[in-house]
């Protein structure tokens, strides 16, 4: 079955390679000299987000022509938008997972089929190692959620889809990767991850790509995108500047200022998520 017709029917795509293993290598040494310069406390604050505004190894992997092809075909488009990108680490033998959910419960989105989420695996993500799991089919509904108070959902406001309702979709399909493999998939799609019970952290970057028609979540403040092919000719999205000098003070403050309009636009739907 051909990858678009396979992601309209499921709501994902696994696995998709994208980088050879040299370069994954490479990719990956370079994430570890950030956390030798930054920290690892850094992945845990505003540095887990949006770091292909400052980091052009991030860069690399936003901007690789085999993901947006995938991506493009996909959302079928060829106007892309990025609108963010988002480490997501599980340090060995720790406690934390991702309750099911689906992302179109908290960052709305005018229609959830403009958006696709790729995970891209730079260590090892394996059942073991907390790797995504995927209800097939489940993007074609929208579910309630609630905020649960279990403290190692490490979800932003916990939110989960209650087990009754699991009980009544499609058995879930684990998604294992390889180190240079992604997955994709839709804003809907009911998805979820264990605890890395692994001796070896489970890195991955998840990248929110979107068209360039797509009408994103307001709150607070414009929100901001970056143009990865084609052309963007709206005014919803104000556009992400190039990198000139990796992690320089200019791109830092970009970072932070994008970051920060970004936060008070979640702020607002966890507002609305509360009903508060």
């Amino acid at each position: 079955m051909p990858q678009k017709e396979k992601y309209r029917k499921d709501g994902f795509l696994h696995p998709v390679q994208i980088f050879s293993k040299e370069k994954t290598t490479d990719l990956y040494a370079k994430y570890q000299d950030f956390v030798q310069q930054y920290g690892m406390d850094g992945f845990n604050g505003e540095n887990k987000y949006r770091l292909h505004l400052v980091a052009k190894w991030v860069r690399e992997i936003v901007f690789d022509p085999e993901l947006v092809a995938v991506v493009k075909e996909v959302l079928d488009t060829e106007n892309l938008l990025l609108w963010d990108s988002d480490f997501n680490i599980k340090e060995p033998r720790s406690g934390g997972f991702f309750s099911w959910h689906q992302d179109s419960a908290y960052a709305g989105f005018s229609s959830a089929d403009d958006v696709c989420t790729a995970w891209v695996a730079l260590s090892p993500a394996s059942l073991e190692a907390g790797c995504m799991e995927f209800s097939p089919g489940s993007h074609h509904s929208q579910f309630e959620h609630y905020a649960s108070k279990d403290p190692n959902n490490v979800l932003a406001i916990r939110q989960t889809i209650p087990e009754e309702t699991m009980k009544n979709l499609k058995d879930p399909i684990a998604g294992p990767l390889q180190p240079g493999q992604a997955s994709l998939h839709h804003w809907a799609c009911v998805h979820a991850s264990g605890p890395n019970t692994t001796d070896q952290e489970r890195v991955g970057l998840a990248l929110r790509y979107m068209r360039a028609d797509a009408l994103g979540p307001r709150g607070g403040a414009q929100e901001h995108a970056t143009l990865i092919c084609g052309e963007y000719k709206g005014d919803y999205w104000v556009l992400d500047e190039d990198i000139e000098t990796e992690y320089g003070d200019k791109e830092w403050n970009r970072h932070k200022k994008g970051w920060e309009q970004g936060v008070r636009g979640a702020e607002q739907r966890a507002r609305d998520f509360f009903r508060v």
